[in-house]
């Protein structure tokens, strides 16, 4: 015998959650009902249930393994990569299953285990005899909540235990936080540290806020040196796979450029990453940690921190938030109809102006010295400069309010009279 009945909940956008009821061995059991806003929807679910109770295909108590391969399964299921899989695979064999156990019931976990895992993870050794990492933790930990998000989603468990934990307060050990991004200089200083490959994947990376897996799937023919383009594919069948899964192709520097057609001459096979017989390079943490070390940024520097550096380089050099988020391929973009410059014209001038070599990057301060007053004799001169001095920081000032009312609202400033 089973029913369904509802609670209030501020969160729900019906105002309440819909919960299937039954008795199993004499003991009134619960399970919150997902996707169910009405009466009516929560009823056809309950439907179902109770077919796949009476025919005993779907049991709600499941171990935690079960529901594990369930979740590999579903992953697979949507072309994600083998390597990211294999992954999930190694946090449940090394980490969860030794912990919660393989044969526990998924509803028998307790938020208190949860925590005590986190704990006893901090305190963990890895391969090398070093502490096992935070952000090695985190994955497991996200790991574990997909896991119980599954669960949820097919009726096995009321809640998302994971949800209820802040995992930073957790890991917080009062150190230094990481390092979100990087300055021009501190770049420069990198590109500088690295040798080889390592050097021009850190050029990429800092010229197209592109993902470490995207670079080092590029090869040759995915350059335009003509066109001054370069193009990420996502082609699953070949191994080639992006985040927004659509084959992209944006428009490169010239500072980039040359650095390519500079390491062109060195290389062998289709692979602009390689090994030295020519096949694929996967990773490069090796030597990037060894590159981040030569420049003395601390251990925390990792390749994705190069993204978030691009995005606040252009933002510091007043380009406007929606080119910014075009150019980082962000999947919420919106494209607006009253610009006037076309998409190609704007990412042009945006990757035109990601340039890290120190002779380009340092001529503004040469330009700046010069106009400065106290290094001009002249009086009259001092005067003339003085003025223009107090306009440039004028205009300075209305770009950073256009700026401003841009990011509050969505409009770019020389459309407002347009639009009313």
């Amino acid at each position: 015998m089973s029913w369904v009945r509802s609670r209030k909940s501020k969160a729900s956008p019906s105002g309440k959650n819909w919960y299937y009821c039954y008795r199993d061995q004499g003991k009134i059991e619960t399970r919150r009902i997902p996707n169910a806003f009405t009466r009516e929807q929560a009823e056809l679910i309950q439907k179902e249930w109770d077919e796949l109770l009476s025919t005993s295909q779907v049991e709600l108590s499941v171990t935690f393994e079960e529901l594990a391969g369930a979740l590999i399964a579903a992953d697979q299921n949507a072309d994600l990569s083998p390597r990211y899989i294999e992954e999930k695979k190694r946090y449940f064999r090394k980490s969860l299953f030794p912990f919660l156990g393989r044969n526990t019931l998924v509803k028998e976990i307790k938020i208190g285990q949860i925590k005590d895992w986190i704990t006893s993870r901090k305190r963990d050794f890895g391969k090398k005899g070093g502490k096992i990492k935070d952000s090695t933790i985190k994955h497991e930990f996200y790991t574990l909540s997909a896991t119980f998000a599954l669960g949820f989603e097919r009726g096995i468990l009321q809640e998302n235990l994971c949800k209820k934990i802040v995992l930073k307060r957790l890991l917080n050990n009062g150190e230094t936080a990481n390092k979100t991004a990087l300055s021009i200089e501190e770049i420069q200083h990198l590109i500088e540290s690295a040798e080889n490959h390592t050097k021009l994947f850190i050029q990429i990376a800092a010229c197209t806020a592109a993902r470490k897996g995207e670079i080092l799937q590029l090869q040759w023919e995915d350059i335009d040196f003509k066109e001054k383009t370069i193009t990420f594919r996502h082609d699953p069948e070949n191994g080639q796979r992006i985040k927004s899964k659509r084959t992209v192709t944006l428009p490169i520097g010239s500072y980039l450029i040359d650095a390519l057609k500079k390491a062109k001459s060195d290389t062998i096979g289709p692979w602009i990453f390689h090994h030295p017989d020519g096949s694929r390079m996967l990773d490069v943490k090796r030597s990037f940690s060894t590159a981040v070390k030569r420049a003395g940024l601390g251990a925390n520097v990792t390749p994705h921190i190069l993204r978030h550096s691009v995005n606040t380089i252009l933002m510091e050099k007043h380009i406007p938030q929606s080119d910014v988020r075009d150019f980082l391929r962000h999947a919420d973009f919106r494209m607006t109809s009253h610009y006037g410059h076309s998409r190609e014209e704007r990412l042009r001038s945006v990757a035109e102006s990601l340039n890290f070599d120190r002779r380009v990057s340092e001529s503004p301060k040469l330009v700046q010295q010069v106009a400065t007053p106290n290094a001009v004799p002249d009086e009259n001169l001092k005067e003339i400069l003085s003025k223009v001095a107090t306009i440039l920081d004028t205009v300075s000032t209305v770009e950073s309010m256009s700026c401003w009312l841009e990011r509050e609202t969505g409009i770019e400033p020389a459309t407002l009279s347009l639009e009313g």
